[in-house]
């Protein structure tokens, strides 16, 4: 019960806010209004960020690139909590850059050309064909330009296909790189780092908007309230080797098929602050061993089916003294 409380505790003081004219204290257990501000001289938030501990990677050809293309429409990679992370550390990265972009509006396909920004991930996979064919592809081709952010490609010949010389892919890792080269297609590709590297203690955000209240109540029933010195936050979905079993996929607790700047902020605190609860983490999940590498975490990295976390490891992680690829 002790266990219980702490963390309910912890969670209370992350969503919670004062009484004012704008909103109302918010109980995490129990919640009748979910719109809520981070309060930015809470303890919690201090903490996090006393803790965290930024990446330090070169951000020369991605900027480069995107002040080429603004102004320009960003479309957030949809998925999971790992996503809304990545998705923040790009919004804020754009905004301290100073880049001149606006987020899709999905209620309205645009019929003009634009400048498209796909965010990066690990979408281009078979895994998830029949969603970005469906939905990305019909967006690529008649945009002016396209720029996909950091991302993982592996046996993707739709996308390929529609390659052409508007198109701008970064890879987040070499066997992704080295995929594409081999393709030959008249796109520019570039070698480097995953956009949640980029991340600041910006990301622990001072305000959140608002989140209905069937996201809580979902997460109530789904997440299991540990709090210790080590835990495994292993994938169960079918990038999972198989080869593990765990106590949490912390990923799939929280995620959205079409994110908002809200969504991004709620998940990217969401996974950070329940990293923060422990010490030493086990995943083979991107971004939770990014986020708990950010928060300065003993990790030890599992590869996924296709190579994704060992090749990113080597790419951007590996002189880290605090996080371990298990081979």
């Amino acid at each position: 019960m002790q266990k219980l409380e702490k963390i309910l505790a912890t969670f209370y003081r992350i969503i919670r806010s004062k009484q004012n004219e704008m909103c109302k204290k918010i109980h995490f257990a129990r919640i009748p209004v979910w719109k809520i501000k981070f309060c930015t001289n809470s303890t919690i938030n201090q903490v996090l960020r006393n803790n965290f501990s930024p990446f330090n990677v070169d951000n020369t050809a991605i900027l480069n690139k995107l002040r080429q293309l603004q102004p320009f429409t960003f479309i957030p990679d949809p998925g999971n909590c790992g996503d809304m992370l990545l998705s923040s550390a790009t919004l804020n990265f754009f905004d301290a850059n100073n880049l001149q972009y606006k987020i899709y509006d999905w209620k309205y396909f645009s019929k003009n050309s634009e400048n498209i920004v796909y965010g990066g991930g690990g979408i281009w996979i078979p895994n998830y064909n029949s969603v970005w064919i469906k939905e990305f592809l019909p967006i690529f081709q008649k945009a002016k330009n396209v720029v996909i952010l950091p991302s993982s490609f592996n046996n993707c010949p739709e996308l390929v296909s529609v390659l052409d010389s508007r198109f701008i892919l970064f890879c987040r890792e070499k066997k992704s790189y080295d995929y594409l080269i081999a393709q030959k297609t008249p796109a520019t590709i570039i070698l480097d780092h995953d956009m949640a590297f980029r991340a600041t203690d910006q990301i622990i955000s001072d305000h959140c908007e608002k989140i209905n209240k069937e996201t809580v109540d979902s997460l109530q029933k789904t997440f299991p309230l540990l709090f210790g010195k080590e835990i495994k936050f292993m994938r169960t979905d079918s990038e999972s080797t198989g080869n593990y079993t765990t106590d949490l996929d912390l990923s799939r607790v929280f995620g959205s098929s079409r994110p908002t700047r809200a969504q991004a902020i709620f998940g990217a605190n969401l996974m950070l602050v329940t990293v923060s609860c422990f010490n030493i983490i086990h995943t083979d999940r991107l971004h939770v061993a990014i986020a708990s590498t950010l928060m300065g975490k003993t990790v030890y990295m599992h590869d996924n089916s296709y190579g994704k976390l060992s090749g990113v490891y080597q790419q951007s992680m590996s002189y880290r003294k605090n996080v371990h690829f298990i081979k």
